[in-house]
């Protein structure tokens, strides 16, 4: 039984457990709508034309051409969009590609897959320093998001997997 939901007083290494176990599959299933996210915008850069991609982030941001900078985040989408046109088959491959990986590994690690757990840490690693890479190419507030987004989930991998290690030993 959980200890976090039972109600039992458990010792503090349990609940560190028990609250690392929770986070890291939320963390799982977030990484996993994540990865299907990404294969859709794949299949959009492959299908749309970069005027088609414009025009639909200028409906879905509510603002005509003249309003872009009233919101900062959703200036900058739009002018990234805009200028993405030289990279559009390299993004829809690069999301494609992370996004297959990242749904391939969050089944592997929620189906319990030991081997998984070295795995996701290495791929998503591979993953960092790309995005550091053109983090230090582009200095982009997006881009150091996702960074930390993806060092959280190496650590919470890696705490996981040696909580179940620790388990296998026990056993």
């Amino acid at each position: 039984m959980d200890p976090l939901v039972s109600g039992n007083v458990v010792p503090g290494k349990a609940l560190q457990r028990a609250i690392v176990h929770r986070v890291f599959k939320i963390a799982l299933l977030l990484k996993g709508f994540n990865g299907c996210a990404e294969i859709v915008i794949a299949i959009g850069f492959f299908f749309f034309k970069k005027e088609t991609i414009y025009d639909s982030l200028m409906v879905l941001a509510g603002r005509g051409t003249a309003g872009i900078s009233e919101h900062f985040a959703t200036g900058y989408l739009v002018r990234e969009a805009y200028d993405f046109s030289s990279a559009k088959y390299f993004l829809a491959f690069y999301f494609l590609f992370y996004g297959l990986v990242n749904i391939f590994l969050v089944i592997s690690l929620l189906r319990g897959k030991l081997w998984a757990y070295p795995v996701s840490i290495i791929a998503t690693c591979f993953f960092i320093l790309y995005l550091a890479y053109r983090l230090f190419l582009y200095h982009s507030g997006l881009l150091l998001f996702f960074t930390l987004i993806d060092i959280a989930l190496v650590i919470l991998t890696w705490l996981e997997y040696q909580g179940i290690k620790e388990e296998v030993v026990k056993n």
